[in-house]
């Protein structure tokens, strides 16, 4: 008589996980992360010279990835749905902020002055319409759903950023590898023979300078608290990167990294008693840094302008003009505060044009140049509550999650971004970061509030799937 086969537990188990619906789901969103981390920041387009045809190229990138992880996700989901597999959505009150901040968005349109700009815009400078919204919402509540950070989504990002970093590099150096400037000219021919400063594979040298505070805290965080060796490699795409943004003479940039040392510090170091002294030294420092501003005695730069506004002076030209446009932000904020000017409405609304005679050049600014600044102005205080409200939830859960080693150097990396988004622009080549991880971040948090995809009403709730 035939002998019956044993069945391999092993084998067994690695049958059930494969074909679990729980984990085809959290795959179809992995395979998303490795693609916006390690891909997307390096696809540019090629054969057109400057910044307005890398955003467009980058936003296509963007929608499509986009659109195609979400069909796959989506038609699993409801493949699940009819088939009634136990797939378990984890339901929690951010998702209800970001479908509140999206119609808030969209009644503001509908109330603007130009409905069409707001629902469809697609601008180098500005990417803040309701379509692109939209799409940030539903990659942070699929991310926030399915997703879960892994050690290679940060190796992916440290990928891109080395490669990235390598050509801006060479593009410091007066080569043009990217075709970024027009046959000739090189990066140090910014202001003269073109009217901004293209560097790496992002464009303007400010949503560089965006992309870098969030990579070389994450990266730098990672490599430190890792427990793999070869994770210590990271350090060399933040080292270069950290270069990159040195030489590129962003003060945004700067000021994101400083404020997120001061910030991050306690938090990524995991020795409780060594957290605890880092968090004093580190407020000891910024109340004797804040001294020192008010009282520099200089009468140019930055440090003066600093030094300025805290006693009270704010001129126009301030920030490589800022300021002035900031100025002109707020007045339509006070003319509209509660449904704000509309998505995107700086496209229209703002008409700064600033002048330098020693390089002769004229440009005209049509971005609030302040992430929040901007969404106020176009959504109105209901609208800027809402994003602060997502905010503040993605850092409550970064401290609550500090101890793992994958939320600290992410939360290290959004902390540099908010930082440096008060003087930067809020668009398509850098958001996606910031809400992607947003999402991650709050869906590490532990829920009892539970959906099951398929499931009858009478089933209950399986120990499987429990966080």
């Amino acid at each position: 008589m035939a002998r019956k086969k044993k069945n391999n537990p092993r084998q067994t188990q690695r049958q059930e996980k494969h074909l679990n619906p729980q984990h085809v789901c959290e795959d179809i969103v992995e395979l998303y992360l490795l693609a916006i981390f390690g891909f997307f920041p390096l696809m540019i387009g090629m054969g057109d010279y400057g910044y307005s045809d890398l955003v467009k190229t980058k936003a296509y990138l963007w929608f499509g990835i986009t659109a195609l992880w979400l069909v796959c996700l989506g038609g699993y989901l409801l493949w699940c749905k009819i088939k009634k597999l136990h797939v378990t959505a984890r339901f929690r009150w951010y998702h209800g902020v970001v479908l509140v901040f999206l119609a808030i968005n969209i009644l503001s349109a509908c109330f603007s002055g130009s409905v069409r700009d707001s629902f469809f815009m697609l601008r180098s400078s500005n990417t803040n319409s309701i379509l692109f919204l939209a799409s940030y919402a539903a990659a942070f509540v699929g991310v926030s759903l399915f997703g879960r950070l892994k050690a290679m989504h940060i190796r992916a990002l440290g990928f891109s950023t080395f490669l990235s970093g390598v050509l801006s590099i060479l593009q410091l150096a007066g080569l043009n590898p990217l075709l970024m400037y027009p046959e000739g000219l090189n990066y140090y021919n910014k202001y003269k023979e073109y009217t901004s400063a293209f560097l790496g594979t992002l464009g303007n040298v400010d949503v560089l300078a965006a992309f870098l505070c969030f990579s070389i805290p994450t990266l730098t965080a990672f490599a430190l608290r890792s427990s793999q060796k070869c994770d210590r490699l990271l350090l060399i795409p933040a080292a270069v990167s950290l270069f990159v943004l040195s030489a590129s003479e962003v003060d945004a940039g700067k000021i994101g990294l400083l404020g997120c040392l001061v910030i991050a510090l306690p938090v990524v170091i995991r020795d409780p008693k060594w957290s605890k002294r880092a968090g004093i030294a580190c407020a000891v420092l910024t109340v004797l840094g804040l001294a020192a501003v008010y009282f520099w005695p200089g009468k140019s730069g930055f440090l003066y302008e600093a030094s300025s506004m805290l006693h009270g002076r704010f001129d126009p030209s301030f920030g490589h003009d800022r300021v002035g446009i900031w100025q002109q932000a707020w007045d339509f904020v006070v003319r509209k505060p509660v449904l704000g000017n509309g998505p995107g409405s700086a496209a229209w609304l703002i008409d700064l044009r600033t002048v330098n005679e020693e390089m002769n050049r004229v440009v005209a600014v049509r971005n609030a140049h302040n992430t929040y600044l901007g969404y106020l102005m176009d959504t109105g205080i209901p609208g800027l509550a809402c994003y602060l409200l997502l905010i503040g939830g993605g850092c409550a859960a970064w401290l609550r999650n500090k101890g793992e080693d994958l939320a600290a150097a992410l939360g290290a990396g959004l902390a540099c971004y908010l930082i440096q988004d008060f003087f930067n622009i809020n668009i398509v080549t850098v958001a996606p970061f910031l809400w992607i991880g947003l999402g991650l971040l709050l869906g590490r948090q532990k829920e009892e509030g539970r959906k099951r995809y398929g499931l009858p009403k009478n089933v209950g709730r399986s120990k499987e799937y429990r966080t």
